[in-house]
């Protein structure tokens, strides 16, 4: 199974689907190199709106390399980007859906927009709403 960013923030911080994001821990996951940036950027956003205190979040962000397996994503780019053109949506986000897709797996994401996004193409099957 694939994991997006979505996902991984909740694994760090207690918000709605936390409960869920914690059930798929123990679960065979993968996710690409860009994950864990992913996740900081948006723990950092989190911060600066004054959300949360960032120092307990950043002493927790080892523990994603510890249940998750990472993907070189630099071979998925090209795909990526030609799925980002066909749905209009960001590149980073279709890197999680370009990997699914390779390797037939299911992408697991809590992004409101992004499964909205696939919603009736042929990419849905291999998306999965937390």
């Amino acid at each position: 199974m694939i994991i997006d960013a979505s996902v991984g923030v909740k694994w760090l911080i207690v918000e709605e689907l936390t409960d869920r994001a914690n059930a798929l821990v123990g679960d065979d996951m993968s996710v690409p190199a860009l994950f864990y940036s992913e996740v900081a950027n948006a723990i950092c956003k989190k911060a600066r709106r004054g959300e949360l205190e960032l120092e307990p979040v950043v002493e927790q962000l080892p523990k994603l390399r510890l249940i998750t397996t990472t993907i070189d994503d630099a071979s998925f780019a090209a795909r990526a980007l030609t799925l980002a053109h066909e749905l209009d949506h960001p590149v980073y986000d279709c890197v999680y859906l370009a990997i699914a897709e390779a390797r037939e797996e299911l992408l697991v994401t809590a992004d409101v927009k992004f499964l909205r996004k696939v919603s009736g193409t042929s990419y849905a099957p291999l998306v999965r709403p937390l």
